[in-house]
């Protein structure tokens, strides 16, 4: 049998079981949490790249002395000493790299040793791949086996970065925001598998706990669920090469190669919650992101322009549901109420979209494969890595009524071409068809 390890307050505990039965639920057999993980003494997720500079976050079981040695090809390797406490993750920054160059590097830490890769911001025309998911949950329609085949896929791509688009953490679904805690140290193990070969980019969920509005009992959980990501994934900070950052939500952008990428947070500004139908209003980027989009969007020369967010801000219901069919309502495209609810900002988000030629949108939340089109924009519902069955019977509920539908779960590998972008929805499927491609399409360059 393997044993979990959980990370608890800095210490190690050996834990046994297949799943962690949250009480407490609101109404109803309590939510099931699968926060079980292989034991791991050593393991690093890069992230925060740059043109120059990269942070490996590197965690260990036992406190030590570590060796890192890194390089490039036809480069002499570099090596330095990392000191590591037990069971805390610590942030190891590299700078003076080379632009656009694909870096090896080994961790060993007595007989532990760990070897992976990391890439540099590319230049522009050069061609690239990156991949991205939405709503790993590790809930009770989780497979942990089948989130790990999706995550070793992606390994097996060797794309550039990861994109995460959130429902990750889950911290809204415990009765206490550290009650949740496993949840980020089960994450940590599982983003390790990727994160030890390339970056990897987070965009929050509803359910990750960094939000505007107050839960249950009145509580905030937005200060200790930034921390906690903080602690356990490299940190985006606003500098010559990252936009947006603020100190406070989660949304920036960054130029890879020909294209700009954008992180959008529905979150941390809206402050009241959707309660139906029509106060969908309520969600918001807030001012200060809606224009800062708005900025990164008008000086960007790109070829292509990719959009990633948890949910519409907006949408059908309480909860936001939907693509293409939502994309004309409240903040995100409702052209007719738009000056008198937003009055003095410039356009709803999809006619800005429209506007400045943005490719294509990446959205999760819905547990679902939809590929759709409006304006010549690709809205691309992101379906789960991790989800033990996977159909599209929910479509309906939700509001979608165009597009090629199809069930989770699996990943969306990107191949970015000087003139054409190639996306493929890779599957997620035991032994032989595993990997296989369930859609593929072709984006122009503008």
């Amino acid at each position: 049998m393997r044993l979990p390890i959980l990370l608890v307050s800095g210490a190690i505990a050996i834990g046994i079981g297949a799943a962690f039965v949250q009480q407490g639920g609101r109404g109803g057999p309590p939510p099931v949490f699968r926060t079980e993980y292989p034991a791991s003494k050593l393991n690093v997720i890069a992230g925060a790249p740059t043109t120059s500079s990269i942070t490996l976050s590197v965690l260990a079981s036992t406190a030590g002395t570590a060796t890192l040695t890194y390089g490039a090809d036809k480069q002499p390797p570099k090596t330095q000493t990392v000191t590591l406490k037990e069971g805390v993750p610590l942030p190891v920054r590299l700078t003076k790299l080379q632009a656009s160059a694909r870096y090896r590097y080994d961790l060993q830490m007595g007989e532990e040793k760990l070897s992976g890769e990391f890439q540099t911001a590319r230049k522009a025309s050069e061609p690239f791949t990156f991949v991205f998911q939405a709503d790993s949950h590790l809930d009770g329609n989780t497979d942990t086996q089948v989130y790990e085949r999706t995550l070793r896929n992606i390994v097996k791509d060797r794309p550039d970065f990861l994109v995460d688009l959130g429902d990750t953490f889950m911290v809204d679904k415990y009765p206490k925001p550290e009650d949740a805690l496993k949840q980020y140290q089960a994450q940590r193990y599982w983003f390790s598998i990727p994160g030890q070969a390339m970056s990897v980019f987070l965009c929050l969920g509803n359910h990750d706990g960094e939000v505007g509005w107050r839960g249950r009992g009145g509580i905030s959980s937005t200060e200790w669920s930034q921390a906690q990501r903080e602690a356990n994934f490299p940190v985006i900070s606003p500098d010559d090469f990252y936009s947006g950052a603020p100190r406070r939500g989660l949304y920036y952008s960054w130029k890879w190669g020909d294209a700009t990428f954008i992180v959008l947070d529905p979150f941390v500004a809206t402050t009241t919650k959707t309660r139906s139908d029509e106060d969908g209003w309520n969600w918001t980027l807030g001012e200060t992101q809606f224009r800062w989009f708005e900025k990164v969007l008008k000086t960007s020369n790109s070829k292509y322009k990719f959009i990633f967010i948890h949910h519409l801000v907006g949408g059908f219901g309480r909860e936001a549901r939907g693509g293409v069919e939502a994309s004309d309502k409240f903040e995100w495209g409702n052209k007719v109420d738009f000056s008198k609810q937003r009055s003095g900002w410039a356009e709803p988000i999809h006619e800005l979209m429209v506007k400045y030629g943005v490719t294509a949108l990446f959205h999760g939340h819905d547990h679902l494969y939809v590929r759709q089109e409006r304006d010549g924009i690709t809205y691309l519902e992101v379906p789960q890595p991790s989800a033990s069955r996977g159909n599209t019977n929910s479509a309906e509920g939700y509001g979608y009524k165009s597009g090629k539908l199809l069930g989770s779960s699996g990943h969306i590998r990107v191949t970015v071409g000087p003139e054409r972008a190639k996306l493929e929805y890779v599957k997620s499927l035991p032994v032989s068809a595993n990997g296989s491609i369930a859609d593929s399409f072709e984006l122009k360059g503008r």
